[in-house]
């Protein structure tokens, strides 16, 4: 509401090459630091920057801050996953890991259903403040769980047939980075379209933050239920490859909708589909496809896979985006 809106798919590029820059930074500062003062000093060098983009929210910090949110998302997400990868070994994993998530759906309903009402009082840009206090919070919670006791890792049949001085991606890995790039672009076309689409139907900032906030509190409160109540029996039962095989499929039958009705309705259906499925089934699968992995592995493959290349998805598709609107109508990028 602030900037120019048809510049997103160029944010998405420039978000893409700010990972890439931070990732590999991340992984070297990680080498040289311990656990213990790495999770709880990022957090607070994001809460500290935050508060500072804050004092000046106007102009080229608008798409600076849309660029450092998504680093911040990117580092603080990866962080927490390789954190719960050593913490939990396998069986533990695939009990724990859709409750774990729990939390983030409760931040969604809790947070989304008072956006409206907090904005109306405060103005939209006190969010930003909250932001900050929740990864202070962040801090001082990271003290504690990176003195956790770390799970011990059982070998492999896939670990034991690695040699010494083989490269860390081997088939299975160029595999879960197939299905991670290939997600990326799909969600990435499904995300714009959403946000082209419900800030044309809805035109001011306040009906914006009240709409965005009740979507993502119902989406929280979907994802909750998801968690809790389907997500470990279909793990159970079915195994990773059935519940991997929701989220592109649910994503495919919303583009088709998209496609053939353009309208607002179509394209919550995509962003809720996304929303959903994408933090319960499809996370939760990839994490537990990373658990065979070696410790070492893990450390090396999971930040360029999950940060680097996914990000190198979303920035490419970004650029074929900005190219492509200039021809086609944003529906029919589906």
């Amino acid at each position: 509401s602030r900037f120019d809106k048809s510049l997103l798919p160029l944010m998405m590029c420039a978000i893409a090459v700010a990972v890439a820059i931070a990732i590999p930074l991340y992984k070297y500062v990680g080498s040289k630091a311990r656990p213990e003062l790495l999770l709880p000093g990022t957090a607070l060098v994001f809460a500290v920057s935050l508060s500072l983009i804050h004092l000046k929210l106007e102009g080229w910090t608008i798409p600076l801050l849309y660029v450092w949110m998504e680093v911040i998302t990117v580092i603080t997400v990866l962080q927490f996953w390789l954190l719960a990868s050593d913490v939990f070994d396998a069986r533990q994993a695939k009990r724990l890991f859709p409750m774990i998530g729990g939390g983030g759906s409760f931040a969604a309903i809790l947070v989304g259903s008072q956006l409206k009402p907090f904005t109306k009082a405060y103005g939209s840009d006190m969010l930003l403040w909250l932001v900050c206090g929740l990864l202070l919070a962040l801090c001082a919670v990271s003290v504690v769980t990176t003195r956790l006791r770390r799970a011990p890792v059982s070998p492999s049949p896939r670990q034991a047939s690695l040699k010494p001085g083989r490269k860390p991606f081997g088939p299975y890995l160029r595999v879960i980075a197939l299905l991670v790039v290939s997600a990326s672009v799909v969600a990435t076309v499904i995300d714009y379209q959403f946000k082209i689409i419900s800030s044309s139907a809805l035109h001011t900032e306040g009906d914006l933050v009240g709409f965005f906030g009740q979507f993502y509190a119902v989406t929280g409160l979907s994802t909750l239920v998801l968690q809790f109540v389907f997500a470990r029996p279909l793990l159970n039962r079915f195994g990773v490859d059935i519940a991997l095989l929701v989220l592109p499929l649910s994503l495919g039958f919303s583009s088709i909708a998209i496609l053939a009705w353009p309208v607002l309705a179509s394209a919550v259906l995509g962003k809720f589909a996304d929303q959903t499925f994408r933090f319960t089934l499809h996370n939760g699968g990839l994490e537990l496809l990373w658990l065979p992995v070696s410790r070492e592995q893990r450390r090396e493959a999971k930040p360029v896979i999950t940060g680097t290349l996914k990000s190198a998805a979303e920035g490419l598709s970004g650029i074929g985006m900005f190219l492509l609107v200039k021809f086609v109508a944003v529906a029919q990028l589906s």
